[in-house]
């Protein structure tokens, strides 16, 4: 997986509203820097800090759907729920020491392509 290459995907192919595709790009361009970090402190802050800001943007982008009295609302609830949920267990392994680069990369490649690209796209309907 290369999240460059995602990123670019996000500002051209998925119709969202401008603050939460500011946001999956903003998180993208940090999991680059994850993937770009050579020592393994520097990697596990950089998670760590792409962790937090991962679940702020969940907790944004429901507000928003809340605010547009989105459909879909608990759907995606549900949906962030189990990735936050993911998300938890990747941070008890790097708590642990006993993560490994792959798990980090398959949650990534899921969220960007089927979270990200399949249903937070469904959000941009209720915005045009």
């Amino acid at each position: 997986m290369n999240p460059s290459n995602i990123v670019t995907s996000l500002k051209c192919l998925v119709p969202q509203p401008r603050v939460v595709q500011n946001e999956h790009v903003y998180l993208f361009a940090r999991a680059v820097e994850v993937f770009a970090a050579n020592r393994q402190p520097e990697f596990r802050l950089r998670l760590i800090q792409l962790y937090k800001a991962i679940r702020r943007h969940f907790a944004n982008e429901q507000a928003l759907m809340l605010a547009l009295n989105f459909p879909g609302y608990q759907a995606q609830v549900d949906l962030h729920f189990a990735l936050v949920t993911r998300l938890d267990a990747l941070s008890t392994c790097i708590g642990n020491d006993q993560w490994n680069v792959e798990d980090v990369q398959t949650f990534m490649r899921d969220w960007a392509l089927s979270h990200t690209l399949l249903e937070d796209a469904k959000l941009a309907r209720p915005v045009r």
